[in-house]
């Protein structure tokens, strides 16, 4: 069987998170809908898949992911604007089909049973507002006239899966129809229309439909299909991951990202998961079995968890003046930058501040108390980059280190091991867990005064109290992982959600203050 999937379309409707992605390589559970689609097919299907906004990446996902399976890519010229539409799209794939075929919009995530039928077929649903879907109504399991968006008065929405047997007939209509109308609104339920004047079609119902196609209609998918192997990770506006047969499945909407990430994991081998295989704008590796780390670190396994990777990970390799040079772009550099976007995203500028009752001065001030010598007292090592207890896997024997950085100041070969230090120490405090579930706090009143607090977990203080003491013992400098530490919080604080947003910055601009000031 061959079974059609166009994923042309801009996915306008889903505003900005169809930016970076094509709307069927958003993620829903633990995989795109594209593969919830692909998944619900026997496994010697053959897929016709055209592809137009942000097609290279759909073919890499598909390339990457399901590479056991057969694929025919079409190229479509015109996917948005004049001229464009959904029976476009599906024209450019009429070489591939002259057959009897299954259409299915990238969409539409269902379950249904076509067996026992061999004439044309549309599936249906009851379920949805019937104004936003195109409809048919039916008498005795035939249907009996075809509906645009919008009726009133129809039984079944059209979920968007049709086979269709009469593929001469339909490829003919659809020519006659583009031949003489150029209009966004010409798909296949047009062709439908004119086809069942002559010919008969049966009704099928869905088991199961989600629509995906709508902010709200996604929202609603991805709140009842939820991840299983996935369920800690956080949504990002620019990367995704995805899992599938037991491999992990990055997404970048940078390549040089990517491809940096890939090389990174030959340098960081025996630490990080091995790359199985890559593209420009994905890689894919091996799940690792274990347990996530940060649910099972505690005082009796924490030391043991430090040594392990001042072994394998943090080996000093001496002095460099290049790292002096990166460390003040990558720590003073960015932070201004990211500070800057703060203040831009929230239509805000720098002020003193009192926090938690302690008068904080403007936060670049505070930065720029940073004694000018401190980017120079980093140690060079092969960082993880993203060294927190959310992407170390406790297995059986030893650990595993996830998600790693792509660079340290764009150089691929090493960073500063402090880094790696401040992440982890950023981490006991501020983690996956209190995000999603709102375990901070930030008020502040008529006057402005702010305060923020944070709940944690006894087991991360015990942690961190022994983290501190093993800097200590192991010649760390505490208080520039103190400060480091601070600066990540600002530099976090525009790429998150209010009011988590604002927490971390007067969160990390108040910790900073403090360990200036305060700490020797």
């Amino acid at each position: 069987m061959k079974v059609l999937i166009t994923t042309s379309g801009t996915g306008t409707r889903l505003g900005e998170k169809t930016q970076y992605f094509n709307k069927c390589l958003i993620r829903v559970g633990d995989k795109a809908i594209l593969s919830h689609i692909i998944d619900s097919y026997p496994i010697n299907t053959e897929f016709i898949i055209a592809l137009g906004y942000k097609g290279d990446l759909v073919k890499q996902y598909l390339e990457i992911v399901h590479d056991d399976l057969d694929f025919k890519f079409v190229h479509v010229d015109k996917y948005e604007g004049k001229g464009s539409s959904l029976l476009y799209s599906m024209n450019k794939c009429k070489d591939h089909l002259n057959e009897p075929f299954i259409f299915h919009v990238s969409d539409a995530i269902a379950k249904y049973n076509l067996k026992k039928y061999d004439g044309n077929v549309v599936v249906g649903s009851i379920k949805g507002n019937k104004t936003l879907y195109s409809s048919y109504n039916t008498m005795h399991d035939r249907v009996v006239s075809f509906n645009s968006k919008g009726a009133l008065s129809s039984d079944f929405n059209y979920v968007g899966i049709a086979f269709i047997k009469d593929h001469e007939k339909f490829w003919k209509i659809s020519k006659n129809q583009l031949a003489k109308d150029n209009s966004k609104n010409l798909n296949d339920i047009s062709v439908f229309q004119e086809m069942i004047k002559e010919l008969k079609f049966s009704h099928l119902k869905a088991e199961e439909w989600y629509d995906t196609g709508s902010v709200d209609s996604l929202i609603y998918t991805q709140n009842k299909i939820t991840p299983k192997m996935l369920k800690e990770v956080l949504d990002k506006e620019t990367e995704s991951i995805y899992f599938r047969k037991n491999q992990i499945i990055k997404f970048f909407a940078e390549d040089k990202t990517n491809l940096n990430r890939v090389k990174r994991s030959e340098i960081l081998k025996g630490v990080v998961p091995e790359v199985v295989s890559y593209s420009n704008n994905f890689y894919k590796y091996n799940f690792v079995k274990g347990d996530l780390y940060s649910k099972k670190a505690d005082s009796t396994n924490f030391e043991k968890f430090l040594n392990h990777y001042q072994k394998s990970l943090w080996i000093d390799e001496g002095p460099d003046m290049n790292l002096n040079l990166l460390s003040k772009k990558f720590y003073y550099d960015k932070t201004k930058e990211r500070i800057k976007a703060f203040f831009n995203k929230n239509a805000t500028s720098d002020s003193k501040t009192i926090i938690n009752n302690i008068e904080v001065p403007k936060v670049i001030d505070i930065i720029n108390s940073i004694p000018s010598d401190f980017y120079s007292k980093g140690k060079k090592s092969k960082i993880h980059g993203d060294f927190i207890i959310d992407n170390a896997i406790i297995t059986k024997n030893s650990f595993k280190m996830i998600d790693w950085r792509q660079d340290f100041a764009g150089n691929v070969e090493y960073g500063d091991t402090y880094y790696d230090l401040a992440k982890l120490a950023h981490n006991l405090v501020v983690n996956h867990e209190i995000v999603d579930k709102n375990l901070f706090s930030f008020e502040h009143d008529d006057n402005g005064n702010i305060n923020i607090e944070i709940l944690r977990k006894q087991k991360l203080v015990d942690c961190e109290n022994i983290f501190f003491d093993w800097l200590e013992k192991n010649n760390y400098n505490k208080r520039r992982v103190k400060i480091l530490r601070g600066l990540i919080w600002l530099n976090m604080s525009p790429l998150h959600h209010k009011p988590f947003d604002y927490f971390l910055f007067n969160y990390g601009k108040l910790n900073l203050f403090k360990t200036l000031n305060y700490e020797s």
